[in-house]
This record gives structure tokens, C-alpha cells and sequence, in this order.
């Protein structure tokens, strides 16, 4: 059974296609804040790697380490940058509003998300220079192609005669 598993993972996620979805699908996670499904993915997308590429367990240590550093540094970024937002989101808010705000901003509160944007940095990195792109088709499907699935939504409701 674990053959039948282990041939399923070579034929289908071990290709550069399937690593090249999964980073797509890493990049939609983090957008989301889907976090627990992006370190997922990165994992997975990872080990792909690793038995695509056939890289030596030495060179992979290294490649590991140097991916921590600089997880390391893009986490010190990205979490600068997610207080000073959410700080600035919250200035006009009251008085207990933004200490809520503040007491959730502590690191100590945040190591999940910290510790997760260390193993997905790529992909968090990736999605902050894509967010616009992202952010600009939803709009679009909101707005523009809202009266669209209003009508499909209308029509199929009145079938049921309400």
C-alpha cells in the first residue's frame, strides 16, 4: 500500500509542472491567510523538489540553511510591515478597539504567523508583489460580473417559486 502511495507521489507531484502548481497554490494560500495550507504546500512542494532536482542531503542542508536566513530576514519584514498597517488601519478606532489591536500584535501572539512566514517566504514574497494583481481581478468579478451572477442566481431561484 505505502508502494502504491509512494509511486501515486513520484508520478504526479514530482514533476517541475506540479511544483510549479503547488507555488501557484502556495501563493493563493498566503493571499488567503490560509497559512497552515501554505506551510503545507511548501513542504510538499519542497520534498518535490528535492526528489525532482535529486540534490545531495549536503547541498540540501545547505540550501536549507541559507532558505532559514533568509526566511529569517523576510519574516523581520513582513511582520514591520503587517504592525504598521494594522496599527495605521486602527488609529481612528476607539480607545478599547486599539488596545485589542495592540495586545494582538504582540510577537508572542504571532508566533505561528511569524514561524510560518519563515517557511513560506517565497510564496509570501511572491504574493505581496502579486496582491495587487489578485486583489484587482476580485474586484473586477465584483463589480463588473456581479450583475451577471445576480442574473444566473435570479433566474435558477425563481424556479423554485418563491
Amino acid at each position: 500500500m505505502l508502494d502504491f502511495f509512494a509511486g501515486l507521489f513520484t508520478a504526479y507531484v514530482v514533476t517541475w509542472q506540479a511544483i510549479g502548481i503547488l507555488f501557484i497554490l502556495g501563493i493563493l494560500f498566503e493571499h488567503s491567510n490560509w497559512r497552515g495550507f501554505a506551510v503545507f504546500t511548501a513542504l510538499v512542494a519542497g520534498i518535490s523538489a528535492f526528489f525532482y532536482f535529486s540534490i545531495p542531503a549536503a547541498t540540501m542542508a545547505m540550501y536549507a540553511g541559507g532558505y532559514l536566513v533568509v526566511g529569517l530576514g523576510w519574516s523581520v519584514w513582513r511582520y514591520k510591515r503587517h504592525v504598521d498597517t494594522t496599527v495605521e488601519a486602527a488609529k481612528g478606532a476607539s480607545e478599547p478597539e486599539r488596545k485589542r489591536v495592540a495586545a494582538q500584535l504582540l510577537p508572542a501572539k504571532m508566533w505561528d504567523t511569524i514561524v510560518a512566514w519563515v517557511i513560506v517566504w517565497p510564496f509570501s514574497f511572491a504574493e505581496n508583489f502579486t496582491k495587487d494583481f489578485i486583489d484587482t481581478i476580485s474586484m473586477v468579478l465584483k463589480k463588473i460580473f456581479r450583475g451577471v451572477y445576480n442574473r444566473i442566481y435570479d433566474s435558477a431561484v425563481a424556479k423554485l417559486g418563491l
